[in-house]
C-alpha cells in the first residue's frame, strides 16, 4: 500500500476501473456508467466521486438504466440489494 501524508492511496479490497466506454447519465446521484458485457459487470460512477461495480447484472438492465429519465430510481429499485458490489479504486 502506498501512503501520502498518512492517507492510504491503494487498498487491496478495491478493484480497478473498467476500461469499457463511459456513458454519461443525467442524474442527481450518478455521473455515468460502464458495462462489461462478458463479465456482466455494471460500474456506477457517483457524482461524489465514488464508484461501485455490481456483479451479475444483465445487459437488458444496464440498458434500462442508461435509457431511463431517472437512472437513480433504476439503481434503487432494481440493482441495490439484488446484486453484490465492490468499491472501485478511482482517483477523484
Amino acid at each position: 500500500m502506498s501512503s501520502l501524508l498518512g492517507f492510504t492511496l491503494d487498498c487491496s479490497h478495491l478493484v480497478p476501473e473498467l476500461t469499457t466506454r463511459f456513458v454519461v447519465v443525467n442524474d442527481w446521484l450518478l455521473k455515468g456508467v460502464r458495462y462489461d458485457q462478458q463479465g456482466r459487470i455494471l460500474e456506477l460512477h457517483m457524482n461524489n466521486g465514488d464508484a461501485y461495480q455490481h456483479r451479475g447484472v444483465p445487459l437488458a438492465l444496464a440498458l434500462d438504466l442508461v435509457r431511463s429519465t431517472q437512472p437513480s430510481e433504476v439503481v434503487e429499485e432494481r440493482i441495490d440489494g439484488e446484486f453484490g458490489f465492490v468499491t472501485v479504486r478511482c482517483f477523484k
